[in-house]
């Protein structure tokens, strides 16, 4: 398929991800306040912020490993492919170890941050058991960079929609019985099932990826930190500026109240998404004609 009918299709689907996941995200959002009530509701995203805040971690590399995989499957160098394949599971397989570390830290201490204001022992056990996830997005890091080399954007899309889905069944179905756990449930297996088959896909577009122990490198890995040191502290900014606010919520006012800021910044983060959902059709197209 040429360059133009992936781009078009990947735009496309993309554009209807976005559709999927505000309409979800309106149906679900209500659900859950009824369910669970404004406590309830606020608590979920108080973990869904605290999971969020780990994507500092990952420290620009993903942009790199993008960019570096692009560049590989451009010479036609399976070898090459592979060296920044092995060397990126490798390096995400660490930083996902640290932030597990990170997160455990910050499950002890909650009840010293938060006070009396959050259900301290729930919190810990939901972010224990979330590592997992943690884990698991960041070793699909290195996946994500054959989807973008191929301008296979609409594989990831559909694969976003089918775990919305998946989700929001499993939700529906769920929380009324296990509360805030059934969401937990949910988001995991959703997670586990779409991961597994986006492995699958990636591996027929490229059936040559493999993972050694012998091709990790340490001139790779340098490579990669010279290119992601310049978009760490974007990230970093992104990260501080939309996961800030739940904490600083909870901590001044109450569970409930960030149920109500939820709501509203949920809609102002989905419009600017279709704003923005261009740039993300672009990226990998400019990176290709860099070659």
């Amino acid at each position: 398929m040429s360059t133009k009918k992936l781009f078009f299709k990947s735009s496309i689907f993309r554009f209807i991800e976005r559709i999927v996941l505000v309409v979800s995200s309106l149906l679900l959002t209500p659900y859950f306040i009824n369910v669970l009530g404004a406590n309830g509701y606020g608590f979920w995203l108080l973990i869904l912020s605290i999971i969020g805040w780990f994507n500092v971690i990952e420290l620009g590399f993903p942009s790199a490993v993008q960019r570096h995989t692009i560049l590989a499957l451009e010479k036609d160098d399976p070898v090459e492919v592979n060296t920044v394949f092995s060397t990126s599971i490798v390096l995400f397989g660490c930083l996902g170890l640290a932030a597990v570390a990170l997160l455990a830290c910050v499950a002890l201490f909650s009840a010293d941050f938060f006070g009396s204001s959050v259900d301290a022992d729930a919190l810990k056990m939901a972010l224990f058991v979330l590592s997992a996830k943690i884990i698991m997005d960041f070793l699909m890091n290195p996946f994500h960079g054959f989807i973008t080399a191929f301008l296979r954007l609409d594989i990831d899309s559909n694969l976003v929609m089918v775990n919305v889905l998946i989700k929001s069944i499993l939700i529906f179905l769920l929380i009324p019985t296990m509360n805030i756990w059934g969401a937990i449930i949910a988001t995991l297996f959703a997670d586990v099932l779409t991961n597994g088959v986006k492995i699958y896909y990636i591996k027929k577009l490229y059936p040559a990826m493999k993972f050694s122990f012998k091709l990790v490198s340490k001139e790779e890995l340098k490579s990669l930190f010279a290119f992601s040191k310049h978009v760490v502290a974007n990230g970093v900014a992104n990260t501080l500026n939309s996961k800030a606010d739940p904490f600083i919520v909870t901590k001044l006012i109450g569970l409930s109240s960030v149920a109500v800021y939820g709501v509203a910044n949920r809609l102002a983060e989905h419009i600017k998404s279709f704003v923005f959902t261009v740039n993300g059709f672009l990226s990998p197209v400019f990176m290709r004609k860099n070659v």
